[in-house]
């Protein structure tokens, strides 16, 4: 198909083949040019056709072209320093280059290193009939002195700052007299207004920590936000607002930003829906957002999206979509996902200027019908309870949190009470019942009472107590460690009466249960444990920072000290 896309080219050109440049792999050197097989038929659909900037790393060899240059930066500087008259200055250069990218891998390498591998590299190529050092030699004589080891060990270091040198990340530029699709060139235009244009030189990962209440750092963030939310990969976010406002950090963004020839065609393939970045995104929004429209949760997200991607002529009727959405949405976890963004949106709404009001009303009428949606979810399949779960969490924080009675608390506890009672899922039981223990409605005995019961169950039931303890603390956190005493005193009969392939059932999700807890709470239960067991003889406990042996020597040498101050009489 080339071959004959060649002749024709040049056929419709009217070209004198003298006069004409193919440029291609050397592969294609070997094509048949005589292949009796047609081409496949081009498909119908617009074509376009865009010349990409290519870079350093991705015409070299370890990027995995096979016909790869091994060294495009070296014989960059090479033919740079040849035009510049200075070609003797090529092997000091590159060795210095070398030395210093090493240091900053963590190797220990030094100016005399420097001069060790150039005396090295020269001695190399006499003994080799070279009039001048090449590459190979220049490899040697940097593994040879500043290895200290088996290079397989520990050179690995100095390889990777050997490869960083000899390619480079510089990228190319395409001419703008050549042309472009009007999004790419959307794309030079923005980034170039954004400050951002040297970032497009480069192929090197970059780290930007972007402020919102600066304006360039607003701009560059709702650019970076729209490339990523088109599925363009040049940024990506590491570190997103946080709730913090005394800290600044509801402000704060952490993107790492890294051009590839990758990013070109992905803009290439966002064409279909506009000819700037900007109607593309809006484009885009429109049709996700109209299959998302009766999900209260994506919808509620797409409000939150329309911030960070700056398109404040859509925030209206996003709104009152999620209006619409709230208000006929019967599914819990999508109330409760709904609530989670609205609630993100209340932290930022002083920043955007959202309207308060509207938004106080769809917080409150969220979280009013996520709290009647409760009991629908009291026996949910097991791959369906962690989204239960974080739905749960989710509500509660609002009652904890909520020091104004913004929130009915009573409707939230009303509704877990009745979803415990109907629930036959030990595991979301647990749970129900631990949230009415963090909200103070259930004491944390009568909780406990309901985990003492299963030592009295049969051997199926008492097999699932694992469950209802992992369940209650999944959601407990200050009860955790209030009813330390009381959850040791429940655990005890059940262990105790347990049948040993009944404990080894209950044995996993009781671990698991446990590895919920952080040091503090996993500390007081061991303490309860210890008393409770007459193990604790002390408030404290002193940890044995030696061997048994050592140990049992102080303790003879602490015996003998003590005879000799009695037979002192001190």
């Amino acid at each position: 198909m080339m071959w004959q896309t060649i002749c024709q080219t040049l056929k419709d050109g009217q070209i004198d083949p003298r006069n004409a440049m193919v440029v291609c792999g050397g592969f294609h050197l070997f094509l048949d040019r005589d292949d009796p097989v047609p081409p496949p038929e081009i498909p119908q659909g617009t074509v376009y056709t865009s010349v990409v900037p290519y870079s350093f790393f991705r015409v070299s060899e370890l990027a995995g072209y096979a016909a790869g240059n091994r060294a495009p930066q070296y014989y960059q500087l090479q033919w740079d320093l040849a035009a510049e008259g200075r070609a003797d200055d090529l092997l000091a250069e590159h060795v210095v280059a070398v030395v210093k990218r090493a240091r900053r891998e963590g190797e220990a390498a030094s100016s005399a290193d420097a001069i060790s591998v150039s005396q090295h590299a020269r001695m190399l190529a006499s003994l080799r009939g070279r009039s001048s050092p090449v590459l190979d030699d220049i490899h040697d004589a940097i593994m040879t002195c500043c290895c200290k080891g088996d290079p397989a060990q520990v050179g690995q270091y100095l390889r990777k700052a050997i490869d960083a040198v000899d390619i480079g990340t510089k990228v190319g530029k395409v001419t703008p007299e050549l042309g472009r699709l009007p999004i790419v060139d959307d794309f030079h235009r923005v980034c170039a207004a954004a400050g951002l244009d040297e970032l497009l030189t480069t192929e090197r990962r970059t780290q930007l920590t972007l402020d919102k209440r600066n304006a360039d750092a607003a701009k560059q963030s709702v650019l970076f936000h729209r490339l990523a939310y088109l599925q363009v990969p040049f940024a990506v976010l590491l570190e997103s607002p946080q709730s913090e406002f005394a800290s600044g950090t509801l402000f704060r963004e952490r993107w790492q930003v890294q051009w590839s020839p990758k990013v070109e065609p992905a803009l290439v393939e966002q064409n279909l829906y506009g000819d700037t970045i900007d109607t593309a995104v809006v484009a885009r929004f429109r049709e996700e957002f109209a299959a998302d429209e009766l999900h209260a949760g994506r919808t509620c997200h797409r409000l939150v999206q329309t911030l960070d991607l700056d398109l404040p002529e859509l925030v209206a009727n996003v709104e009152q979509a999620c209006c619409r959405a709230i208000d006929h949405d019967p599914r819990f976890t999508s109330l409760a996902e709904a609530l989670h963004w609205l609630r993100v949106l209340d932290q930022r709404a002083g920043l955007r200027g959202l309207d308060r009001q509207l938004l106080g009303d769809m917080l409150v009428r969220c979280y009013d019908r996520a709290c009647f949606a409760i009991p629908e979810v009291a026996s949910v399949p097991d791959d369906q309870q962690p989204e239960v779960l974080s739905g749960l969490l989710t509500v509660a924080d609002c009652v904890l949190r909520d020091s104004s009675g913004t929130y009915d608390r009573d409707l939230f506890a009303v509704h877990v009470k009745s979803a415990a009672a109907a629930s036959p899922v030990p595991f979301l039981r647990g749970a129900f019942l631990g949230l009415l223990t963090e909200l103070r409605v259930l004491e944390p005995e009568e909780l406990a009472r309901e985990i003492a019961a299963f030592a009295s169950a049969s051997s199926d039931v008492m097999a699932r107590a694992g469950d209802f303890v992992d369940g209650a603390l999944a959601v407990s956190r200050t009860s955790r460690l209030v009813g330390a005493d009381t959850l040791v005193r429940a655990l005890d009969p059940v262990l105790r009466s347990a049948p040993w392939e009944t404990f080894l059932l209950m044995l996993p999700r009781l671990r698991a249960a446990f590895e919920r807890l952080h040091g503090a709470q996993v500390e007081s239960i061991a303490g309860q444990v210890a008393e409770f067991y007459g193990l604790k003889e002390a408030e404290s406990f002193t940890e044995l920072r030696t061997s048994a042996g050592a140990a049992a020597w102080l303790a003879r040498l602490d015996l003998k000290v003590a005879e000799i101050l009695k037979a002192w009489e001190v």
